[in-house]
């Protein structure tokens, strides 16, 4: 026997001990048995919610349900947005539908063919109003 190979089987045996001596961690302490589940803080169910996380020191802090001034589809916002909408009108960017012809790739792997979709500009651009994208609404 070499010395290298005897050294690299030693180094090799070295490393498996060491690998059995590492212990796994106990899966009961990767995440907890108590409090509530994904639904029940989604769906805002405080009384639970708030005596897992401590009282609901934030809800008493604000003096309101965490869910109470929360309101995205109100029709102040909607009024907003469709300001937003009529201000800034976007320019067409229409879609380019191609077709990759089946190929070998680089690393010399068959491609199937398959279709793509991308927009005829990077990005999209907004008109003002003299533009003319602006119609009377």
């Amino acid at each position: 026997m070499t010395p290298f190979f005897r050294m690299s089987l030693l180094a090799l045996f070295a490393a498996s001990l060491a690998a059995c001596s590492v212990t796994q961690p106990s899966s009961d302490k990767l995440l907890p048995d108590a409090g509530p589940t994904t639904a029940e803080l989604i769906s805002g169910q405080k009384s639970r919610v708030s005596a897992y996380f401590g009282n609901g020191v934030q809800a008493d802090y604000l003096g309101m349900p965490l869910t109470e001034g929360y309101a995205p589809n109100s029709s102040y916002s909607l009024a907003h947005v469709n300001e937003l909408r009529r201000d800034f009108r976007k320019v067409p960017n229409p879609e380019i539908v191609a077709y990759v012809f089946p190929h070998i790739s680089d690393g010399e792997l068959p491609v199937p063919g398959y279709f793509t979709m991308f927009h005829l500009y990077e990005r999209d651009h907004f008109a003002l109003e003299q533009e003319g994208y602006h119609a009377a609404d």
